[in-house]
């Protein structure tokens, strides 16, 4: 019974540190891919507002102010029907007012002080909370005179339904090797405890024989007996020393004689 306890406490020792190893190695595989995937999708919609860009600017390049560029509403439009997980494209002018926006409701209207951060470099930004992401980058004239900007607000659940699969792999995936695992575990606490099982058990049956009534009748009459032996064991040890003694005393009586 003890032996058996002591294999499941260590089975379940081990196959607890086996599964805490799994769900800690699947934690941090996901965040890992799912900060890959972030900035992975982060560069394509920061590639379409550059190219977007480059289209604004090639018109502007030919001396037409940005608020008549009217072919650029039709340009939005055009890539917002083109990628389901496009959800706004605005451009905005120097003061921050939107003047072609995929939602025309919009047009008119500042943009969030969020949607353009006072350290935008040149090649662009982006910006993410809560369910606003934004890829944005700035337009420039001739002058390399910022007269405005582009942003593009993309759905974050492409990212979460891409994280949500490869969770689902790696968790299915940790769950086999996990079980495979610990079985191999509980074998071999089950091979390595054998034979501590086996004198746990002895032990056990010898404190169980000892506290038994018959044995402590045994073990009384053993040592009523006990002394009998002894004494017999050391008669013949008296009678040697005796003797000794015997000859001592006449070999001392017979020097006394002679000095006489």
């Amino acid at each position: 019974m003890i032996g058996a306890s002591l294999t499941v406490r260590l089975s379940a020792t081990i196959v607890g540190i086996v599964i805490a190893a799994a769900i800690l190695t699947v934690t941090l595989n996901y965040l890992k891919f799912r900060s890959l995937l972030e900035n992975h999708s982060a560069g394509i919609y920061q590639f379409v507002v550059s190219d977007l860009r480059s289209t604004v600017e090639a018109g502007i390049d030919l001396g037409v102010p940005l608020n008549v560029l009217t072919n650029i509403q039709t340009v939005i439009d055009r890539r917002n029907a083109q990628d389901k997980t496009i959800l706004r494209i605005a451009v905005f002018n120097q003061s921050g007012r939107i003047i072609f926006d995929t939602d025309r409701s919009r047009i008119g209207e500042a943009i969030p002080p969020a949607w353009r951060p006072a350290h935008a470099v040149s090649e662009g930004w982006r910006f993410s909370r809560g369910e606003e992401w934004i890829a944005g980058a700035p337009i420039v004239n001739n002058f390399q005179k910022e007269i405005g900007g582009i942003v593009l607000r993309y759905d974050p659940d492409v990212v979460g339904r891409k994280t949500t699969s490869i969770l689902v792999a790696m968790t299915s995936e940790a769950v086999l090797v996990n079980g495979i695992g610990s079985l191999l575990a509980i074998l071999g606490v089950w091979l390595l405890v054998r034979r501590t099982r086996r004198a746990l058990a002895d032990s056990v049956r010898a404190i169980a024989d000892a506290a038994a009534p018959g044995s402590r009748d045994a073990n009384a009459a053993d040592e009523r007996a006990a002394p009998a032996e002894r004494t017999d064991e050391l008669a013949p040890v008296a009678q040697r020393v005796f003797a000794r003694l015997s000859r001592g005393e006449r070999l001392l009586e017979r020097t006394g004689l002679r000095r006489q």
